[in-house]
């Protein structure tokens, strides 16, 4: 079975159903290879005595006794049917120079992979050029065979890096499977059984979907240690002052007692211990309620996180215990990685950035602090999980169920930022269900309250959920993936989606009459509009900084003598257009007094603002450039030489506005306008036309 056949089997198992296009964008295959695939399947189906899947109006219904006959042939695929892509292949390469085999030669290869000597030498080509980003060779020797050269954390970080990409893969766990048997390595199953034992015993807990990597990591990490013996981990670029801090930590035990339980247990020596406890500390999720010599410093960064990103997007907390739990469970792992330069893969950072770009920008620019702390600069999949957890402030809404609605139940493995955004956007994507809190599918069987229908981002024995509908959902999804979740809702609780119309033909219609300039706008637009019209209004009405900016709340070299003064002055014009009451102003002067100047954020730059109720009338945002700057008291990010003051109604209108902003705070061109202004619409010009440039590209 090649992958690309077993990745067309994984969606016709989720779905219900499915256009050719929506296939060929989720499978990148051409229209002929997705019918020549389905034409495969047909001939499983058919050899079954089950009824084919038929292509009626470039769309195909799958019904439950074909997704059940493709699950079992999923499940039942032996090595013999398992063809190793090309990426697959050069990993193999790589794993077996890692766990250091005592000789390797091409035949080894040749033999390992099942291909051809030209095949094996155009890998080696391919992975020699994905080594040398990392520093790393793969060299010859006559006496050695291949082998990998370089510092051993870049060797180390090189393979979980391709680990985690390849196991984030649906399925991918089978290429790794056969790899362990075929070279003799600790089984899976057995390290999973041990480490889900000594996981209770410690008191330990990993993200679900987290914990398959880490095994597979585990093995291999464990092979190496013990083929090669390398005791000189610690002598690298990496600070390892806190190792006497190491060793007080539960993870430290839990790593003492897990290597006690393999052969040649031994031959690990502490400092290897050590490596590993530093790499599980930034695997394990923090609980903020245990008192470990870690935890005022956890605790002080998450507070600083949750204050700064509270200053520079201008939302206001309605729970602000839970956000903080829930961003410590987070934080805990996220130092460790940061603290030991230990790799993490986001496979989801993209779509973050895509899906959620401007919570994303803010985030970005609220870890800045933390670039100083650690000396290094914060790495976008950390930033990118951040912003999934900061997802969490929209999730948190009271959610009361409403006479007969329907309910349903969210099972997200991802962990708490995926939950939160998953669970965001469900609530806004289907307002007419009512969601329970997510959880992992371990979790299931526990469940005491009622459901109608199961979302689910992991795959699920669908015998455990007593006959109710599942629908398998992406933890972050695009517009497309939005729309069919609608129509998998509307075909599997109203058993009909007339309701939804289908995309593709209204763009063939709208071709008849005129030219489509940009046909993939046009269908996320349309699919939004028909989909989920509430959230398209909520959309629309998401504000731009030019919009935001009003000239009428400009001054321009503003002669103030203290702080006071700048901020009063500066909020006059907030007051005047009726943008703020006086109360609003006075709020943030008297806060300034009791708490110091909060809303100095960056070094020149102030963007004071308090809660609505004190005040607030509309949505805007007034700037103030001073003639001489002022000290606010704000340390290292005196004098302040900018204001931007903002009034906001609630927390997310305005977040697409705060987010341009914060992204021109990088811009030194944006600054020299302000200096150079010689009256307010040139500043608002300004960000028109950054605006306009940033759409245009």
């Amino acid at each position: 079975m090649d992958n690309k056949l077993y990745a067309l089997m994984n969606l016709l198992c989720k779905n219900t159903y499915l256009t050719l296009k929506e296939i060929e964008q989720q499978t990148s295959c051409t229209r002929r290879q997705v019918l020549y695939r389905l034409d495969k399947i047909n001939q499983e189906l058919m050899s079954a005595k089950i009824e084919k899947i038929e292509v009626l109006q470039s769309a195909i219904t799958i019904t439950q006794e074909i997704r059940n006959k493709l699950n079992s042939l999923i499940l039942d695929n032996t090595e013999k049917d398992y063809f190793l892509s090309s990426r697959e292949r050069q990993l193999t390469m790589y794993l077996l120079m890692f766990i250091e085999l005592p000789y390797l030669s091409l035949n080894h290869f040749i033999d390992s992979l099942k291909v051809s000597k030209s095949t094996v030498l155009n890998e080696l080509k391919e992975l020699e050029l994905m080594c040398k980003e990392y520093s790393i060779e793969v060299r010859y020797d006559r006496n050695r065979g291949y082998f990998i050269y370089g510092k051993e954390l870049d060797l180390r970080r090189f393979m979980m890096i391709e680990v985690i990409e390849t196991f984030s893969k649906e399925n991918n766990g089978k290429f790794f499977d056969l790899f362990i048997e075929e070279n003799h390595l600790d089984i899976f199953q057995y390290s999973k059984l041990v480490i889900d034992e000594l996981s209770k015993k410690h008191g330990m807990e990993f993200v679900e979907d987290r914990l398959g990597e880490f095994i597979y990591i585990f093995i291999f990490l464990k092979a190496r240690i013990v083929n090669c013996r390398n005791s000189d981990i610690f002598k690298s670029d990496i600070d390892y002052s806190t190792i006497e801090l190491m060793k007080t930590t539960k993870e430290y035990a839990f790593v003492c007692d897990l290597i006690l339980n393999y052969k040649q247990s031994d031959c690990i020596a502490q400092s290897e211990i050590l490596y590993l406890t530093a790499w599980i500390l930034g695997l394990s999720v923090g609980n903020p309620e245990e008192d470990t010599t870690d935890c005022l410093t956890i605790a002080n960064i998450v507070e600083r996180l949750m204050y700064r990103f509270e200053i520079l997007s201008g939302v206001q907390y309605k729970n602000s215990e839970d956000i903080f739990r829930k961003l410590y469970c987070h934080l805990r792992p996220t130092y460790y990685r940061l603290l030991y330069h230990l790799p993490i893969v986001n496979p989801l950072k993209e779509k973050v950035k895509q899906e959620h770009f401007k919570l994303y920008t803010l985030v970005l620019e609220t870890v800045k602090p933390l670039e100083a702390l650690f000396g290094h600069p914060i790495p976008e999949d950390e930033v990118a999980y951040l912003t999934m957890h900061f997802g969490a402030i929209y999730a948190n809404r009271a959610m009361v169920k409403i006479g007969n609605q329907k309910v349903g139940l969210i099972i997200c493995s991802n962990g708490l930022g995926s939950s939160a955004i998953l669970y965001s956007e469900l609530t806004s994507l289907l307002p007419e269900i009512h969601f329970l809190k997510p959880l992992e599918s371990n979790n299931l069987k526990n469940v005491e309250e009622e459901y109608d229908i199961v979302f689910s981002t992991t795959f699920i024995d669908e015998d455990a959920l007593n006959g109710k509908p599942i629908i398998y959902v992406r933890p972050v999804m695009n517009m497309q993936e939005r729309y069919q979740v609608v129509r998998e809702v509307c075909m599997k609780l109203k058993n009909t989606f007339s309701n939804i119309p289908n995309i593709e033909q209204i763009i063939s219609i709208v071709k008849k009459y005129g030219t489509v300039e940009n046909e993939i706008g046009l269908s996320n637009d349309l699919i939004t509009y028909f989909s989920m019209t509430e959230y398209y209004e909520e959309k629309k009405e998401n504000l731009k900084l030019s919009e935001m900016a009003d000239p009428h709340l400009m001054n321009i070299q503003l002669d103030a003598v203290d702080w006071e003064q700048a901020i009063r002055v500066s909020g006059e014009k907030l007051v005047e257009h009726n943008y703020a009451t006086e109360g609003y102003i006075q709020e943030v002067i008297a806060t300034t007094k009791i708490n110091g100047p909060f809303y100095v954020i960056t070094t020149n730059i102030a963007l004071p603002h308090v809660k609505t109720e004190y005040g607030a009338l509309k949505i805007g945002l007034g700037i103030t450039t001073l003639k001489t700057p002022i000290y606010f008291g704000a340390k290292d990010l005196d004098p302040v030489k900018y204001i931007f003051f903002l009034t906001a109604l609630d927390n997310e209108t305005h977040l697409n506005a705060l987010s341009e902003l914060v992204a021109l705070f990088n811009e030194k061109e944006f600054f020299e306008t302000l200096d150079n202004a010689k009256s307010p619409q040139e500043i608002s010009d300004y960000i028109l036309n950054y605006e306009l440039n940033k759409l245009s590209k």
